[in-house]
């Protein structure tokens, strides 16, 4: 206990500045997707650009096929 204890109060010191990161709960993943990409609004901007690539991929092949 006290070698884990030593180990907390280093790290404090090494980023006294940051947020502690969540131990528990739902996935972290939720918590560093939203940090790193954006968000629920990047999801949205993402699933968007997917579905209008495809969108554009389907009329480029119909338009192909027909020459």
């Amino acid at each position: 206990m006290k070698k884990m204890k030593s180990i907390i109060e280093e790290s404090k010191e090494d980023y006294p500045e940051d947020n502690p990161l969540p131990i528990y709960g739902k996935s972290p993943y939720e918590y560093y997707g939203d940090v790193m990409l954006g968000g629920k609004e990047y999801l949205v901007a993402y699933e968007k650009a997917i579905a209008k690539c495809q969108e554009l991929s389907q009329l480029d092949a119909n338009h192909n096929g027909r020459q």
